[in-house]
């Protein structure tokens, strides 16, 4: 039997088609579905309004230089204040920062100040540390591709050291097939949660539940959460 201290969470919402990604629809079917962790992805608007979304451009545009009023005119993207009330007190919101220029930092700050306590994370180490600046007490976590660098991978005890110097509390990885158990108990043992992505087909979700990583990301949660049982 696998460890159900496994977190399963639903990359981008329980979805059926991608328009349905990173929308209220989504979070509403987590919760059907009965899963409590889902992982949104957000961009910055224009004026400072957070919105749930993947990439950098709406209808070719980017969102950064888009009004909240102008998105709603492009397409109907929720803003992250919506979906945290939507996912009220029932679901856990794992939110990716996709932003990474730094000219955008001050307002991404500004903008979660209004969410405290939501777990956030982003491959841009810059911006983790500026929100750790801002809020000591927020969950953040290293969003990283574990990218092999002249045939050698990034090694766990120097990821590690990062996260303690920064005092992030985590990493959310993708999945590598050399990651292995003392990869991630690495991380485990010094307290680090250890999150992988996206992990969909039935060979990859057993091998890192049998890893015992802190969290699975996946797009198909309901076949995970079988393999759990």
């Amino acid at each position: 039997m696998m460890s159900n201290a496994v977190e399963v969470i639903a990359h981008r919402g329980i979805w059926l088609s991608e328009s349905e990604q990173n929308t209220l629809q989504a979070i509403d079917r987590a919760r059907i579905d009965n899963i409590i962790h889902v992982e949104i992805d957000v961009r910055i608007t224009q004026e400072g309004h957070l919105v749930l979304h993947h990439d950098a451009e709406l209808d070719g545009k980017k969102i950064s230089e888009l009004s909240l009023t102008q998105v709603r005119q492009r397409g109907s993207l929720p803003t992250l204040e919506e979906a945290v009330a939507r996912a009220a007190e029932d679901i856990n919101l794992l939110v990716d920062i996709k932003d990474e220029e730094a000219s955008l930092f001050p307002a991404i700050v500004k903008a979660l100040d209004a969410f405290p306590e939501l777990v956030c994370q982003s491959e841009s180490l810059h911006l983790l540390i500026a929100l750790r600046e801002a809020n000591d007490g927020r969950p953040l976590l290293l969003v990283h591709k574990l990218k092999r660098s002249w045939f050698r991978a990034p090694a766990a005890t120097e990821l590690v050291a990062v996260l303690q110097k920064e005092k992030l509390q985590g990493i959310t990885a993708k999945g590598r097939p050399f990651i292995d158990r003392a990869y991630v108990d690495a991380f485990t043992t010094q307290g680090l949660i250890f999150y992988v992505w996206t992990i969909n087909s039935k060979k990859d979700q057993v091998h890192y539940l049998a890893l015992g990583v802190s969290g699975i990301i996946t797009d198909l949660p309901d076949q995970l959460i079988q393999r759990q049982e």
